[in-house]
């Protein structure tokens, strides 16, 4: 497995909380369009974003109106950014100062406008838990320290190529904010593969592959990284771990990772 990789590190992986928060709140923007204005999936894929690296961008599904748009959230500058279906932009918003409601009625009025429609959506974060900051209650996107923003815009952009050369379509997922594909190994076997930025397990970005169903018994040494076992199982290598131990390889580092892990992955559930 051959990639193109940016060095991480130069903002520690565990000073990347609260940059990462915002980002997870704002990435309910786009994602709330989905659900709002998007055919409805099964799988609950018309909120899922796709990374476009070369720009950093989480970028929603065209939405089902007369005049089909786009919605994105770049990551560096905390933007949430109105496309066309080309990806041409049209209209943004800085996030920084304001409040959460605040982006969502920006949004509605340029889907109104932009997307011909009579009356603009209604949108709001889906009903499900997010994890808890003062965005929720009426706070304001900060933007503090802008080097962390573009640190984890390097962590997601690392992660969309590796994952793009995998079996799978790689997608973010607003609810838990990580971005990762789906091998399925036949209607009830899969090997799920991704990046998280962090969260309540590790609170710095990890990359994770998780065999499901859950397989019983001994669990074989990893190569590099370690089992998780409380709440969901996974091979976990953190990003401490890749900064520390990756050296000037931590590309080839994480692609190792990633290579064992799969192979023993897929052979617990054979």
């Amino acid at each position: 497995m051959t990639t193109t990789w940016e060095k991480v590190g130069k903002v520690a992986p565990r000073e990347l909380s609260r940059a990462r928060l915002e980002l997870h709140w704002a990435a309910q923007l786009p994602g709330a369009v989905g659900n709002a204005l998007v055919t409805h999936r099964d799988d609950d894929s018309q909120e899922a974003l796709e990374c476009v690296d070369d720009r950093s961008l989480l970028v929603g599904k065209a939405t089902d109106t007369p005049t089909p748009l786009r919605v994105a959230l770049s990551l560096p500058d905390l933007r949430v950014v109105v496309l066309d279906q080309e990806l041409g932009e049209l209209a943004s918003l800085t996030l920084q100062g304001k409040t959460l409601e605040e982006g969502f009625t920006w949004l509605a009025r340029e889907l109104e406008q932009r997307g011909g429609l009579d009356n603009p959506p209604a949108l709001a974060v889906p009903d499900y838990d997010m994890p808890d900051h003062e965005l929720a209650t009426g706070g304001r996107f900060q933007f503090a320290q802008a080097s962390a923003f573009e640190e984890l815009a390097s962590w997601f952009r690392n992660g969309s190529r590796v994952l793009d050369k995998l079996e799978g379509t790689t997608l973010c997922w607003p609810h838990h904010f990580d971005i990762a594909v789906l091998d399925s190994i036949d209607d009830q076997k899969s090997v799920g593969t991704g990046l998280s930025p962090g969260d309540g397990s590790y609170d710095e970005p990890y990359w994770f592959v998780s065999p499901s169903p859950r397989p019983e018994g001994e669990l074989p040494a990893l190569e590099k990284g370690h089992w998780h076992r409380e709440g969901f199982l996974a091979a976990i290598l953190t990003g401490t771990d890749i900064v520390s131990d990756g050296g000037t390889e931590q590309g080839p580092f994480v692609d190792t990772f990633i290579d064992n892990a799969t192979k023993i992955a897929r052979k617990l559930l054979s």
